[in-house]
């Protein structure tokens, strides 16, 4: 399986505390990620995202690490990916990363 990989970041004027809120709450996901999010922030916890023509792609969090990363597999019915939220203090606010791959090395270490 060939490994793909997007990285996109972006600085926020936020502290990293409400930062996090961006990333974490579903209200605050809605906003950026997709119309409808469903979350249950812990290891194990599901996750929902539903775009507006009614494509779902449903996942698992694997790793949860307040109030800087946590990590997540989602699959839209084709072949699952991870996707990976990071923050990091900067001056003056919080940069966010976000990294989605698919690829049986990265993948085997997710899970």
């Amino acid at each position: 399986m060939d490994e793909q990989r997007v990285e996109r970041s972006t600085d926020l004027p936020l502290e990293q505390e409400e930062a996090w809120r961006v990333v974490t709450e579903p209200d605050e996901l809605e906003r950026w990620l997709a119309p409808e999010v469903e979350l249950d922030l812990r290891e194990g916890g599901e996750v929902v995202v539903r775009e507006r023509d009614g494509d779902e792609r449903h996942g698992t969090v694997i790793e949860v690490e307040p109030p800087s990363r946590w990590v997540f597999t989602w699959e839209d019915g084709e072949r699952p990916s991870t996707v990976e939220i990071t923050l990091e203090p900067t001056e003056p606010g919080t940069r966010v990363r976000v990294i989605e791959w698919a690829g049986e090395r990265e993948l085997a270490l997710a899970a």
